[in-house]
């Protein structure tokens, strides 16, 4: 048996119009659909020979012969991989249907195919459940790394409050610091006890350069520093 292409999908077909084969062939389409898209690694030639085949071709390959072995297996290993589960029992009814209706047993026919198809939309509705997982997963880790970047600059933001508040404290009476660099050597044993205390310390080789560069950004920046005038080389 052959896969129809998507251009033979019936599901436009008004209900009315709907015969067993054509949802035979809708069932396959849908199937082999699902399967793609859950492996983009596979191909339909995969499908094929990987389920369709090996189903087809075994007679004690049943619909209720699968769901009996999976619900087994379910209750039996919590673990085990049940992916296609639904997929395979659905792929099995729709089979029997189709042999069922080469023997003219027409009620038996559609007896199964309603089978086939109600497994078929559990299947359908499986993939979109595990899409809406993966888009929660995805979601709530870029959540937990914009909460984890926000707490970091916040805690950023307490170690530069605390260096303004110590250089001010710190300052020579009456005078003002030589420099950026003379403020931030005095007072970072104190900064990076501070940054340790609230779990964001300093990089203990740059922590004098990293302070002396937050010093720059103080709003009273000019009473506390000497301005420093570069001296312009000889031209």
């Amino acid at each position: 048996m052959t896969i129809p292409n998507k251009s033979e999908d019936k599901s436009r077909q008004p209900r009315k119009e709907l015969t067993l084969e054509m949802l035979a062939h809708l069932t396959l389409l849908n199937l082999s659909s699902y399967y793609l898209e859950a492996n983009p690694e596979k191909s339909q030639e995969d499908f094929i020979q990987e389920f369709l085949n090996p189903i087809g071709n075994d007679d004690s390959a049943t619909g209720d012969s699968f769901l009996e072995q999976f619900k087994h297996i379910q209750e039996t290993d919590k673990s085990a991989n049940l992916k296609h589960a639904s997929m395979v029992i659905s792929l099995a009814y729709c089979l029997q249907s189709m042999q069922a209706y080469k023997t003219n047993e027409r009620e038996l026919a559609w007896s199964y195919m309603a089978d086939a198809r109600y497994w078929c939309g559990v299947t359908l509705a499986s993939k979109g459940i595990e899409d809406a997982r993966q888009k929660t997963i995805v979601a709530t880790k870029k959540d937990t790394s914009k909460n984890a970047n926000e707490a970091s600059h916040a805690k950023d933001r307490q170690v530069k409050e605390e260096a303004f508040k110590l250089a001010r404290e710190k300052c020579p009476k009456n005078k003002k610091w030589s420099s950026r660099l003379a403020a931030a050597g005095k007072i970072e044993s104190d900064v990076q006890e501070y940054a340790e205390k609230i779990k964001n310390p300093l990089s203990k080789t740059r922590a004098k350069a990293t302070i002396s560069g937050w010093l720059r950004e103080m709003p009273d920046a000019a009473s506390l520093f000497e301005k420093v005038e570069r001296q312009r080389k000889p031209k």
